[in-house]
């Protein structure tokens, strides 16, 4: 069975609106416990604090075929979900880095440190791109 067949096509989401919706509920949390309405400094406080980890955990989700989200590239989406589901030792290690927040430079460091494969993890990193998963800046309005 092909990625395509696994992944089908779902409707492609909107990081912003997802990361609104987040951000909503956030704010909520943060009003509950203030007793008041924490208003547009609760609102800016999450998408300053959890707006790169967003970005990154939508990337994850995209390229391992869980969720389409729009401001990726549709032939990244699910060109992880074999591999995913097989459990690959590599890219599993370096997704959860990725998610983690690792930077190239961790992965440099990583990868001479347990010597593994370096040309293999390179393209995995490659294909993650995850200064693509960056790029937009967040909205504070």
């Amino acid at each position: 069975m092909t990625r395509a067949e696994t992944c089908g096509s779902p409707r492609a989401l909107r990081r912003y609106e997802g990361a609104a919706r987040e951000a909503g509920r956030d704010g909520w949390s943060v009003s509950e416990c203030l007793g008041r309405d924490g208003g547009q400094p609760a609102w800016c406080e999450w998408w300053s604090r959890h707006w790169p980890e967003f970005c990154r955990q939508r990337r994850i989700e995209h390229l391992a075929g869980e969720k389409r989200w729009k401001e990726f590239d549709d032939d990244a989406f699910g060109l992880f979900y074999d591999l995913v589901v097989l459990g690959d030792p590599l890219v599993d290690r370096i997704l959860d880095r990725v998610a983690e927040g690792w930077e190239n430079l961790d992965f440099a460091c990583w990868l001479q440190e347990w010597d593994l494969p370096r040309r293999r993890a390179l393209a995995i990193l490659e294909v993650v791109n995850i200064n693509s998963a960056l790029r937009l800046e967040p909205k504070f309005t």
